[in-house]
């Protein structure tokens, strides 16, 4: 049986290069989460700031997120989502226990967004020259602002309507997930986070992320 891969990009040089490397995998070999959960693409500006055109003539590029709708309840159910950090998105799809744990005692859908430039959410071909100047904490975090405008809006087909979302990362992801909060007001969970780096720079952070765009307060 292949051995399902994972791939990963690594910014040198100016330039973004792919890796593939075996899939996490449980004890058992087999896959825990993604297999039950649909993988979906949302469509983003490379740059969410700026009005130069980026290198190659695009102006967007798809990002990938799982959409987990196995514990989903009600027309409207609550959604936890989380902020993907450096690597592949599966590997917290598979990873993240504490989502999958309380999931089914609140009957939230799980949503997992993936990181610009890791996985396959690339916005350039890999060794394109150039293009790490997107490769910002800002242009992350507003692409979640933009993903989930859309999603609480119910402009996401597989998710449809959702109710509260509650926002969750670990380490660099659960600095974006504080950052964010800070910025938009709403539920976020933290875990391993670096939090004596994130008090130093998350007002830096949340006055770049201002010219992003804002969430609606939850209704």
């Amino acid at each position: 049986t292949p051995v399902p891969m994972r791939t990963s990009t690594r910014a040198r040089g100016g330039t973004t290069q792919r890796h593939d490397t075996p899939h996490a995998m449980l004890p058992s070999g087999r896959r825990l989460a993604a297999a039950n959960c649909s993988e979906e693409w949302f469509e983003q500006p490379i740059s969410h700031f700026s009005w130069a055109p980026p290198p190659g003539g695009r102006s967007t590029y798809k990002q990938r997120y799982f959409v987990c709708l196995g514990n989903a309840k009600g027309p409207a159910p609550p959604v936890f989502f989380y902020f993907g950090n450096e690597d592949n998105v599966e590997l917290y799809v598979e990873h993240t226990g504490i989502m999958w744990e309380t999931a089914p005692d609140m009957g939230a859908a799980l949503v997992f967004l993936e990181h610009r430039y890791y996985g396959l959410s690339l916005p350039f071909a890999p060794n394109t020259s150039g293009c790490m100047s997107y490769l910002t904490t800002e242009e992350a975090m507003a692409d979640a602002a933009s993903f989930l405008t859309a999603m609480r809006a119910g402009l996401l087909l597989t998710v449809g309507s959702v109710g509260p979302v509650v926002g969750f990362g670990g380490s660099y992801g659960g600095m974006l997930a504080t950052w964010f909060r800070l910025q938009v007001s709403h539920g976020a969970r933290a875990h391993a986070c670096s939090f004596s780096f994130l008090l130093d720079l998350s007002r830096v952070r949340v006055a770049s992320l201002s010219r992003a765009r804002s969430l609606p307060p939850p209704s």
